[in-house]
Formats: structure tokens, C-alpha cells, sequence
């Protein structure tokens, strides 16, 4: 990578708090943690997930991210946290 396109890379710091595992998001989404692993495998939700560790690590959701979803889809049965 040149030096150039290292100046156009920006990293936002996201807090450990900040993070949620499968079983909170889909306490929060009133789902099974199967059906986000399906829902990852598949891409039938738009829900952006980190994975810690490369491509077999754990698996996480930002906050914002989920809230964010749950804010667009207020009629699907998701239950607010």
C-alpha cells in the first residue's frame, strides 16, 4: 500500500462496550442466534457484522448498527433492548 493510500484510509475506534455478541443482538431482535448466523451466510438481512480474529474468528455486531436496524424495521417484531 502507498503512502497515499494510507492517508485515505480512516479508522473509527469502536469501543469494546460498543460491541455485541450474536446472543445480545438477537435477544434484542427477538430472533435465534441461528437464524443471524443464517441471515450471514446468506445475506438476507443487511446487518454488518465484525469478525475478530480473521475469517474464523468471533463474531460481533456494533451497537449503532443494530440500533440503526431496529430503527428502520420498527414493524417486524423487534423488541427494543
Amino acid at each position: 500500500m502507498t503512502k497515499q493510500q494510507q492517508k485515505k484510509i480512516k479508522v473509527t475506534p469502536i469501543a469494546a462496550g460498543d460491541l455485541l455478541t450474536p446472543k445480545q443482538v438477537a435477544e434484542i431482535l427477538g430472533v435465534s442466534p441461528n437464524t443471524l448466523a443464517k441471515w450471514r451466510s446468506t445475506g438476507e438481512k443487511d446487518l454488518p457484522y465484525i469478525r475478530l480474529g480473521g475469517p474464523t474468528g468471533r463474531v460481533r455486531y456494533t451497537n449503532e448498527v443494530v440500533t440503526a436496524h431496529v430503527a428502520a424495521s420498527p414493524k417486524r417484531g423487534y423488541q427494543a433492548a
